[in-house]
Order: structure tokens, then C-alpha cells, then sequence
């Protein structure tokens, strides 16, 4: 978005120094001499902002981080059958985007279509909403606000090191932990980890049961 709005900037400046200089070349055959000291003064004036743009557009171009995401997804729900589809299978860095405050969430995972089935499951969401910030995000902003992005593919054993690369350059607002792939600079109480441990095995227990019941009536 700055880079956008400091081409537009350099554009209209380039404009109104074409502006200013025709006036000036007409100036000095119509105007007297105070008149023209003012639009040269104003031209001197406009080549002090032009570097200002050119300075500023250079350190947009320097700081904004260049993507090139895999996939995009901005439709998640029409698009759900896609997310699954394209990812099957595969290991990779993805990345959650709320569109609403612009706040991300990166993650990796060395089945990325299962994992995606998950962050779609409410009831697994729900569960483990106390203990993700991004499971609580998507459940109240809902999945509309949120775009999905498959910032790369990659084999499992680079999995940790892809990931460190993202947290690193990109400093998501929705990761509580900093580091990939382990729980430095944040630790659960006994009584989270038990709850979490409870919620999980629920999830599992009533995932085979359903399977179980499926069988059955085959």
C-alpha cells in the first residue's frame, strides 16, 4: 500500500514540476521579475520534495518484504474444497490473514489439507480456542474475514527452518510462540496442559466413535 501511494506521489509531483516549469518559461516573458523569483523559488522548493519521494519510495521498496505466496485463498468457504485439494498430501509454511485489522498468523504442518480440516472442524476449534489465539480470531471475526495463503511447499525436514525464516521476517501479530517448533518464551501451567490434553483426547474419542458408527450401519 506505501509503495502504491508513493508512486502515485511521485507521478503527480512529476506533473506539478512540469506545471510550474511552463509557468515559469512564461513568466519571464509576461511577469516581472518578483513574480518570477516566486515560481523559481516554488520549482527550487518542489526538487527538494521530489528527493524526499524518491527516498521514501526506495525504503518502502527496501522494508516491504516480497511475497510470493503458492496459493491465495480469499474465499475460504467457496474455496474450501480447493484448500484441501491443492494441499493434499503436502508439507508447508501457510499463513492466516485477518482482513478486517490486518493482524497474521503463520504456521506450518507436514500435512497441511489435514490440518486445514481441523482449523474448519468449529468443535476442534472451540475446544482449543483458550489455548490459540488464532482459533479464537477465526471463531469470532468468522472465516469471510480471513484470507488464507500458502506461502510455500516444502519438504518436512525444512519444515522448522522455513517456518523460522517467516516468524522472523514477517513477526505475526497472532503467534504467541516466536521460535518454530517449540514452546521457548512461553509455558503452560499444569492445569492448561491437563485441560488441553483432556480437550484433545475428547476430540479423538468422539472422532472414532463416529467412524465406528459409520461402520456399523454400512
Amino acid at each position: 500500500m506505501l509503495t502504491n501511494l508513493s508512486y502515485v506521489a511521485l507521478k503527480l509531483h512529476k506533473l506539478l514540476v512540469l506545471i510550474v516549469g511552463i509557468s515559469l518559461v512564461f513568466a519571464s516573458i509576461l511577469l516581472d521579475d518578483f513574480f518570477i523569483k516566486i515560481i523559481f523559488n516554488l520549482l527550487n522548493y518542489l526538487f527538494g520534495i521530489n528527493i524526499n519521494i524518491q527516498e521514501n519510495l526506495e525504503l518502502a521498496l527496501m522494508s516491504a518484504p516480497l511475497l510470493i505466496p503458492v496459493f491465495v485463498y480469499h474465499d475460504l468457504v467457496a474455496e474450501k474444497a480447493s484448500i484441501y485439494s491443492d494441499n493434499k498430501d503436502k508439507s508447508g509454511i501457510y499463513l492466516w490473514r485477518n482482513k478486517i485489522n490486518g493482524k497474521i498468523y503463520v504456521g506450518s504442518s507436514v500435512n497441511l489439507s489435514k490440518r486445514f480440516k481441523n482449523y474448519f472442524n468449529e468443535s476442534y476449534t472451540t475446544r482449543l480456542k483458550d489455548f490459540m489465539i488464532i482459533y479464537k480470531a477465526l471463531l469470532s471475526y468468522g472465516f469471510e474475514n480471513f484470507s488464507l495463503e500458502i506461502l510455500e511447499h516444502c519438504d518436512p525436514s525444512f519444515l522448522l527452518e522455513r517456518e523460522q525464516y517467516y516468524l522472523d521476517l514477517l513477526k505475526p501479530d497472532y503467534n504467541i510462540l516466536k521460535i518454530a517448533g517449540s514452546s521457548l518464551g512461553y509455558k503452560h501451567t499444569k492445569e492448561v496442559l491437563l485441560k488441553m490434553k483432556n480437550c484433545i483426547a475428547s476430540i479423538e474419542a468422539r472422532k472414532k466413535m463416529s467412524e465406528k458408527t459409520i461402520k456399523g450401519n454400512r
